[in-house]
């Protein structure tokens, strides 16, 4: 929940907010510039929907190897790593960061409350030196392009008494870091940020980005039906070498089977002029609001269907009938 003086200050910087979500800020004006601003190589976006819990205890490390895709024991203080929990069968529970520290480890879910995660994750600890707390009241803010982990470096460097957890990653081809601090510290913090040259960018912006990498919200464009395999997003989450964890022997099981039913696609869209009003289309669970001739989307199809090669029409959330031409890597 933003605190009256951060939306002032928002505001004041012209932030046009959105009408679904009233804690979004779509764009400050110009989605097209911002956008350039974050392919340029710094923008900052407020994040409205997002949870950091926080893990602490001498067996914290071992117990989210045990509990995730990822291999999280080689994870040096400082570092980041995106990663699946998945449930015994792989279905996934969530999807996240999780950024290593000298004395807890940190998680970010995007579009989440926490609690199906902690509740999840929580069960599991029994006689281990494990504490999880989902943090309360933090501002999030993403910081988009090449400069983007130089950015939130200087900024903890310089402003620990305002930040307290940090994310350095790379969605598929593109740097975004995230910072994160006590929601009353939001406006110096943003104020911080805006003083280093960075741009003020809406989340419209934002999911661009995360549409166009590949980046895919738990709720939206992949629920506990799909496997964490299916996410397209192995290469960046699961790992075959780090031993057993939990939802691992179907994981394996689908790596020696070499073969997906469906798998969520990035794709780019164009707007057909016409379509059959009772056409069963596939469902576009994620499309870019920025202005462009070509929309990025998410998509999941079956993997027969995209490489068979004929052309793929697809439905968008706005009920808008596309044709898709999709990324297969």
């Amino acid at each position: 929940m933003l605190t009256a003086e951060f939306r002032s200050v928002l505001e004041a910087d012209g932030a046009v907010w959105s009408a679904s979500s009233p804690d979004a800020v779509r764009h400050f004006g110009n989605a097209a510039q911002e956008l350039r601003s974050a392919m340029d190589g710094r923008a900052v976006c407020p994040v409205s929907n997002s949870v950091i819990l926080r893990v602490t205890g001498k067996d914290r490390a071992k117990f989210l190897h045990n509990f995730c895709t990822s291999n999280i024991s080689t994870l040096a203080a400082g570092d980041t790593c995106e990663t699946f929990f998945p449930n015994v069968k792989a279905h996934v529970v969530a999807h996240g960061l999780i950024s290593a520290g000298e004395q807890h480890h940190d998680i970010l879910l995007l579009n989440s409350d926490g609690q199906t995660p902690w509740k999840h994750l929580s069960r599991y600890v029994i006689s281990e030196d494990v504490d999880i707390q989902v943090l309360p009241d933090r501002c999030v803010f993403a910081v988009c392009g090449s400069q983007s982990s130089n950015v939130v470096g200087s900024l903890r460097d310089q402003s620990q008494s305002v930040t307290d957890a940090l994310f350095r990653t790379t969605w598929n081809d593109f740097p975004v870091s995230f910072v994160a601090g006590p929601v009353e510290n939001a406006s110096e913090l943003w104020a911080r940020l805006l003083a280093d040259g960075v741009t003020p960018a809406g989340e419209d912006i934002l999911h661009h980005l995360r549409i166009q990498e590949g980046y895919p919200l738990i709720g939206i464009d992949l629920t506990t039906d799909h496997l964490a395999p299916e996410s397209g997003r192995i290469a960046q989450t699961i790992s075959y070498q780090k031993g057993c964890y939990l939802g691992q022997e179907p994981i394996a099981r689908l790596d020696a089977l070499g073969h997906l039913n469906r798998q969520l696609y990035r794709a780019t869209a164009r707007v057909r002029d016409s379509a059959p009003a009772d056409a069963d289309l596939p469902q576009v669970t994620s499309a870019s609001a920025v202005p462009r001739d070509t929309i990025p989307v998410l998509v999941c199809l079956p993997v027969r269907q995209v490489t068979g090669g004929q052309p793929i029409t697809a439905r968008l959330p706005n009920g808008q009938i596309v044709e898709l031409q999709v990324n297969e890597s």
